[in-house]
């Protein structure tokens, strides 16, 4: 008898419509692996904010797997016959179309509970207790500071008990050369994999295509809504002294100009709002504590776990009611603010001239003049190193116990610091934005934009430190 055809599976997307899927991607959705990215929420603790932005990593990834195809089919429809060979060889459009689309449906699959907000305690965890995997991603990234859930997927892709069974072997190969940003380790040419990374991974990539859209949607604002029919339409392969790369005919250049400006918007107003980093800070001390007490074991925070479907934002949230809301445990109750929006941290650092004063109090204390410019510096080289971070946080929580000497509440105080590095269009990146103008020649962005400069110096006044603080069992009512 013959065997059955399968049907062809739809999905109905609130950002990008109708998306078929193929019967390999239908079954790897399917998977606990996979499922378990509906429980984990693409923007962390966001939503205390904007009560909306409830959007998962399931739907994002189905979403930047769409974008992806999009573009690796737009691009290959418009290369000349010779230099599809020289990209592809012996590789089939449709393998290579096949391949982006897998690269960005499983990109995220590694992800912690709550997103990047976890990533430290996954990387402390690994480094302590998994040190064969953490020298491994070491080597794999060329570095100690490796994105662990980059590092996650790239083992769930090749190691993974059911999704490594689905994935042909050599899909598992290139695949993994995708995630880790790696030279050619499998049987493609170079030149394709360069795309394939290019496609999931550059400053104008499907991944950020589909998250701006996709959040600005969720959380009800309007900054992300960008062209990206627009630019994918303008996108094209073209040859350098570097090897083929993607680029953009001059005519998108305005919709590449509003992306990275909904994405500068995004970052001020949404994941980088003062109150979203003391949340995230405050969750990261959470999880921290359940590590610590032993509540959370570190086997749950590993890439077996998530591979089960198992350790996802419910998880965390029900340990975390437990023991603030029903055992009432007292280590915990600084925690109650995650919980209980009345008690939600006070935050010290609402706009740049926030972080301006805070560089003025600074100077006097150390009796230096006073040079915001250069004072802003060196607060970033603090904040930027997390050894010297930690210490400047440490000397920081120092100070505001030392005063409670004069205020009795201060002693139970939890002083919370956050950092977050301004990530500006960069023009000299391993990716930088080439156009390729009316005449056809091929001109890196700013060169032609003064508008992205302008974006790049208003990144300069954004804060990089965020200072607020719990008082344990105090409302806030501000």
């Amino acid at each position: 008898m013959p065997k059955e055809k399968i049907k062809e599976k739809i999905i109905r997307d609130n950002i990008h419509g109708y998306i078929k899927l193929t019967e390999l991607e239908s079954e790897i959705i399917q998977l606990p692996v996979f499922n378990r990215l509906h429980r984990i929420r693409q923007s962390s603790f966001a939503f205390m904010v904007y009560p909306t932005a409830q959007g998962t990593r399931f739907a994002h990834s189905v979403g930047t797997m769409k974008v992806a195809s999009d573009i690796a089919e737009e691009i290959l429809k418009n290369l000349k016959d010779d230099d599809k060979k020289s990209i592809l060889g012996d590789m089939k459009e449709r393998e290579f179309v096949d391949i982006a689309r897998l690269a960005g449906l499983l990109h995220d699959i590694g992800h912690g509970p709550f997103s990047h907000t976890s990533e430290r305690i996954l990387a402390d965890v690994l480094e302590e207790k998994f040190p064969n995997e953490y020298n491994e991603g070491c080597g794999l990234w060329g570095r100690v500071d490796f994105p662990v859930h980059e590092f996650y997927t790239y083992k769930l892709i090749k190691e993974g008990q059911n999704l490594a069974a689905l994935l042909p072997s050599n899909y598992k190969e290139i695949l993994g050369d995708v995630i880790t940003h790696r030279s050619n380790s499998s049987n493609i040419p170079q030149e394709a994999l360069n795309l394939l990374q290019q496609i999931i991974s550059s400053q104008l990539d499907a991944d950020k295509m589909d998250y701006l859209l996709r959040d600005a949607y969720t959380s009800g604002v309007n900054y992300g809504l960008i062209d990206i029919q627009r630019i994918i339409l303008s996108m094209r392969v073209v040859s350098t002294n570097s090897g083929y790369r993607l680029a953009i005919l001059e005519r998108g250049l305005s919709a590449v100009e509003d992306m990275i400006d909904a994405r500068f918007k995004m970052f001020k107003w949404l994941y980088h709002h003062h109150m979203v980093v003391l949340m995230d800070v405050l969750l990261e001390k959470a999880i921290e504590a359940l590590v610590k007490e032993k509540i959370l074991e570190p086997q749950e925070l590993h890439w077996k776990a998530f591979d089960k479907g198992l350790t996802d934002d419910v998880t965390i949230t029900y340990l975390l009611s437990k023991e603030i809301l029903c055992n009432r445990k007292q280590s915990f109750q600084a925690f109650l603010g995650l919980l209980d929006r009345r008690f939600a941290p006070v935050s010290l650092i609402k706009r740049p001239e926030d972080f301006e004063k805070i560089c003025k109090d600074i100077s006097e204390q150390l009796r230096i003049t006073f040079d915001y410019d250069s004072l802003k510096r060196l607060v970033d080289d603090v904040v930027g190193e997390r050894k010297k971070f930690e210490k400047f946080e440490k000397k920081l929580d120092e100070e505001v116990r030392n005063r409670s000497n004069t205020n009795a509440a201060l002693e139970d105080v939890l002083v919370l610091v956050g950092i977050r590095s301004r990530p500006p269009y960069s023009p000299v990146s391993r990716d930088p934005i080439l156009i390729v103008t009316e005449d056809g020649k091929l001109i890196e962005i700013t060169a032609l934009s003064q508008y992205i400069k302008n974006i790049n110096a208003a990144w300069e006044e954004f804060p990089t430190l965020y200072v607020g603080y719990i008082l344990p069992g105090q409302k806030n009512l501000i």
